[in-house]
């Protein structure tokens, strides 16, 4: 298997400077490539060249779309990605409209690595499952 096989391609969607840092800095330690866009269309295209396993998003872009709209995106997908969006806010109707909705799972800003890791591999791990017609991960909510 190639390195670029092995790669886990993450794609972040409108993702602060300091915490776009801070996820390099832990993308860099476990082999994932991270993807940063700031906008919609920025995310589209990435979405159409580069497939990622998991998409780590704000609740509102920088141009005004939501996490929302990327998860109606990436439902067109044969195999989409999981949706993890972030937040800086304990706020558990997003957290349950974000689940009931399709999405993956919630993290909390400040990040904590540890949980950053373990969530995105869950998704991760979730993705490819799918992708390969097994069961699925559980999800940080069944756990």
């Amino acid at each position: 298997m190639s390195a670029s096989e092995r790669e886990v391609v993450i794609l972040v969607a409108s993702c602060p400077l300091p915490d776009r840092k801070f996820l390099r800095s832990v993308f860099d330690g476990v082999n994932w490539k991270p993807r940063f866009v700031g906008n919609f269309d920025e995310f589209r295209t990435i979405l159409l060249h580069t497939p990622p396993g998991v998409v780590i998003a704000e609740p509102v872009l920088e141009d005004g779309h939501s996490w929302k709209d990327i998860l109606a995106e990436l439902q067109r997908r044969a195999n989409p990605p999981n949706l993890i969006v972030t937040t800086d806010l304990r706020d558990d109707s997003l957290w349950g409209e974000v689940l009931n909705l399709g999405g993956y799972d919630m993290l909390m800003k400040p990040f904590d690595r540890v949980e950053l890791i373990r969530v995105v591999s869950l998704a991760w791990l979730d993705w490819k499952q799918r992708s390969q017609g097994s069961q699925p991960a559980p999800s940080k909510a069944a756990a």
